[in-house]
């Protein structure tokens, strides 16, 4: 089986490259997940559960889990993402994720940059939350977006902070001794270049650490050049892409274009029109992997094409951006009328996986890192399933076969036999694009029976994750003299 390099990954999440096998990488052999979860429900103690996480990272992107939705059922009647995979109870994932392996000595890469120990702490950590950096870094390049985006003192303070959930400067002061007023400064200078985010409720200024994706990349759009982008991408892991399509649950989940596609009721929290009306602040700004595009030089397609700016975020999070100085204010209808003219466009709705939903996005497989991703990998992973809360429904009988829902199709999913019909290929992310330009309603969308519950907000996105991440084997710490 052909090996695929960092490269390989990296064209295909970034330029939709081929990619065509996946082998060994770095010297560490497949693991199939299926193999070692879920782990047996007598996993309670530390060891026994610890027993059952694999201890090599995963780099099988066909990787399918046996997901029992009905075992994993929560008496609310969602899903419970992390019961899919893990008999290991929550408590225990985060005593996992908290126990970050001890490192006291600096790493000297083999070309002989040396790399602190404080910083290769700082890169587990950030490896930790939410869809982490990836736990097979580069020997070379693996910590130089940590190195060049936090000085040591910022660093210190981040590891001190704590890992998941919101936290004011007198709690973090309160843990670690500090004087309050220095710690709000420190904080304040982290949340000043997005490596942590803040927000102000009922006067009191609270911090959260923010994760690579979606967060610390997106938000640091302002210093968006050839260097930063260029460092940021080869500081991920050649596993990182996999931790965005085998964790179960995506990184953002797709919404239906417009309810007119959906046959029936429609799943909570997938209507975008609703999920604007129900919030109160809203900015604009670029779409990240659009301008990120535009500046490498990668770009395929104009912005008259495909917008360039149409990310929205809302409520706290707006405040934040409009704060940093990364979106601009604008009203409620006009966030309407953004996304109703890029659905227009042939663009897909994109929310961050939570009920609070902060970004909403309008993207293509042409322009967006995750949707490209989907599609260089031929949709394989086990969130594929779980990307939409819809099935798509298809009467082949009805279906005329005039080929427009192939020229319509933004994740070029659909292939036309004249004489046979539609075939739907595996990266279809019922986005429902299909359906707005059928002629006679041979499409549609319908909700499925059985949804995944979606965590309240981004920060608690981040901790699902996490836990996902952890209990799949995609979190392992980097101690040098033991990895190196």
């Amino acid at each position: 089986m052909a090996e695929i390099t960092r490269r390989d990954f990296f064209t295909g999440a970034g330029a939709l490259g081929a990619v065509t096998a996946v082998g060994t990488i770095g010297g560490i052999n497949v693991v199939k997940v299926a193999d070692a979860s879920p782990a047996a429900s007598t996993a309670g103690d530390g060891e026994t559960a610890a027993a059952a996480i694999p201890t090599e990272v995963p780099t099988d992107a066909t990787l399918e889990l046996d997901m029992d939705y009905d075992a994993a059922k929560k008496p609310n009647g969602f899903t419970d993402p992390v019961r899919l995979i893990t008999d290991i109870p929550a408590e225990e994932l985060d005593r996992l994720l908290q126990e970050e392996s001890e490192v006291t000595e600096d790493y000297t890469t083999p070309s002989g940059k040396v790399i602190p120990a404080l910083y290769v702490r700082v890169r587990n950590r950030f490896n930790r939350l939410g869809i982490g950096m990836g736990s097979l870094a580069d020997e070379e390049t693996g910590w130089d977006t940590i190195m060049d985006n936090f000085d040591e003192d910022e660093a210190e303070v981040y590891l001190k902070a704590p890992l998941f959930g919101w936290f004011s400067a007198a709690d973090y002061a309160n843990q670690n001794r500090a004087d309050k007023d220095e710690a709000a400064q420190m904080l304040d200078k982290l949340a000043s270049h997005s490596i942590i985010v803040s927000t102000t409720r009922g006067g009191v200024k609270y911090y959260a650490l923010m994760a690579p994706l979606w967060g610390m990349w997106e938000m640091n759009m302002d210093k968006f050049d050839e260097d930063w982008c260029t460092t940021f991408n080869s500081s991920l892991g050649a596993d990182f892409p996999l931790a965005a399509t085998n964790c179960v649950r995506p990184v953002c989940h797709i919404v239906p274009v417009s309810p007119d596609v959906v046959d029936g009721d429609m799943a909570p929290y997938t209507n975008w029109r609703d999920t604007i009306n129900n919030a109160e602040k809203f900015a604009l700004s670029p779409c990240q992997c659009r301008l990120e595009r535009d500046i490498l030089g990668t770009a395929t397609c104009t912005p008259e094409e495909h917008d360039r700016e149409s990310c929205i975020s809302m409520g706290e999070a707006a405040e934040y951006f409009i704060e940093r100085g990364i979106g601009r204010e604008i009203t409620k209808e006009e966030a309407l009328e953004k996304v109703e003219g890029n659905v227009k466009k042939g663009m897909v709705v994109e929310q961050l996986f939570s009920k609070k939903c902060e970004v909403l996005c309008q993207c293509h497989s042409d322009c967006c890192k995750l949707l490209s991703t989907y599609y260089a990998l031929g949709g394989t992973g086990n969130m594929m399933q779980n990307i939409s809360f819809y099935e798509l429904q298809y009467d082949v009988d009805t279906c005329i076969k005039c080929g427009a829902c192939v020229d319509q199709c933004p994740m070029k999913a659909i292939t036309l036999d004249p004489d046979k019909g539609c075939t739907m290929a595996p990266q279809c992310v019922r986005c429902g694009q299909c359906a707005t330009v059928c002629p006679v309603s041979a499409r549609s969308l319908r909700a499925k029976d059985t949804t995944l519950e979606l965590p309240d907000d981004m920060i608690d996105d981040y901790h699902e994750y996490s836990r996902l991440r952890m209990a799949e084997g995609y979190i392992q710490d980097f101690v040098p003299g033991k990895n190196a």
